[in-house]
């Protein structure tokens, strides 16, 4: 009877031990990788889009969101950093074409769920920036890898 009892205990033991192990060895998730499930916003979307002459990667985005439900008033300015100054977008965060949406200022290839999350939650921010997304994701937009967005403040 003893055996039994010391082999069960051991067995125990070697299972909460191994599941510790496992536990304390998993990849650590990268901050602002956590899936949160949050609303987004439902409501229709007009967006302002502020470019330079000859981008065509400002057009791809467009019609990617367009594709997606929001309505874009595409505006050609001759020099798109008077915008971004107005809006005081950081230089490291400025990209070749500025959204403003309800406010806020989208500075980049930011993806449509993003927007609709900014707008559900409607943070003490400037906006939203993805810099050089255009060259992460095929014909400016279409391709689903998801960039990170940065809140300006």
């Amino acid at each position: 009877m003893n055996n039994k009892l010391f082999y069960l205990f051991t067995a125990v033991l070697i299972a909460v031990s191994a599941a510790f192990w496992v536990y304390m060895f998993q990849e650590p998730a990268e901050p602002g990788t956590q899936d949160v499930e949050t609303e987004l916003y439902e409501g229709d979307i007009t967006l302002t889009m502020y470019h330079g002459q000859g981008c065509e990667c400002c057009v791809k985005w467009a019609e990617y969101l367009e594709d997606h439900g929001v309505e874009v008033e595409s505006k050609l300015v001759s020099n798109p950093h008077d915008v971004k100054n107005e809006n005081s977008i950081p230089q490291p965060l400025r990209s070749c074409h500025t959204g403003i949406v309800d406010g806020y200022v989208i500075e980049g290839h930011v993806h449509v769920e993003d927007i609709r999350r900014l707008l559900a939650e409607r943070p003490d921010a400037i906006g939203l920036s993805a810099r050089n997304a255009a060259k992460l994701t095929r014909n400016g937009s279409t391709r689903r890898k998801r960039i990170p967005n940065c809140a300006v403040r």
